[in-house]
């Protein structure tokens, strides 16, 4: 009888131990249960660059509302590393603003390095010509949705130096905007926040909607006590 016992003690061992290896560890055997676990260990963030949303347009125009100009036109050309724009703001069909910018695209982001402001009867009297060191960011090629990414901006009036204001940009979301042009699909909404400076007013908060094959479509500017200034594509020129 001893035997016996002792033979079904050692078959009784023998099921446990191959019962365990079949059936794997307890789901508790790391400290987690199995209903919690995340297989999914893959935590790189998705980055976007403001490249996969330009544009090839020579002219695009947009309407403005909170403002009395009444429509403004940006024209464009491009070089090796440099994309420069004419930007003219009209009221009443009168042109009351003309002005130059200059934007490096070398980078991994779209820099704003000169701001040239033009006489508007006589537009090769150049009344002031601003350049920031480093460049106003407005996009990049690596952005990640939620990170912001902010700039310490020296201001150089006709060579001189004027003063320094902090720059930040987040690209907000990827979303659709309608504007009067049209409906557009994924877009890159990007937020730019500038601190206060003499020579633009203000702490200004800029929303730009950039989307692939036609850049910018959507603006708006903010302004403490002041109305928000929306300016919307209508119109694209080969």
């Amino acid at each position: 009888m001893k035997v016996r016992a002792t033979l079904v003690k050692i078959i009784l061992v023998a099921l446990t131990a191959a019962f365990v290896t079949a059936c794997g560890p307890s789901d508790n055997a790391d400290g987690l249960n199995s209903n919690n676990t995340n297989t999914n260990t893959d935590t790189t963030p998705t980055l976007y660059s403001y490249k996969d949303y330009g544009h090839s347009y020579a002219v695009k125009t947009f309407s403005l509302t909170g403002t009395t100009d009444d429509t403004l036109t940006h024209t464009f050309t491009r070089s090796p590393g440099v994309v420069s724009y004419n930007r003219i703001e009209s009221y009443l069909g009168t042109v009351n603003r003309d002005r130059d910018f200059y934007l490096d695209t070398t980078g991994t982001t779209l820099d704003l390095y000169q701001r040239v402001h033009k006489n508007v009867l006589n537009p090769s009297i150049i009344e002031n010509d601003f350049t920031f060191s480093p460049g106003v960011v407005f996009a990049a090629t690596d952005m990640v949705i939620g990170t912001p990414r902010s700039t310490n901006v020296s201001i150089y009036q006709n060579g001189s130096f004027a003063e320094s204001f902090t720059s930040t940009i987040t690209l907000l979301a990827i979303e659709s905007v309608t504007v009067p042009y049209g409906t557009f699909n994924a877009c890159l909404k990007i937020r730019r926040v500038d601190g206060v400076n003499t020579k633009f007013g203000g702490e200004r908060t800029v929303t730009s909607w950039r989307c692939a094959g036609y850049g910018t479509v959507k603006v708006t500017f903010e302004k403490l006590n002041q109305p928000t200034v929306t300016r919307q594509l209508t119109a694209v020129t080969m």
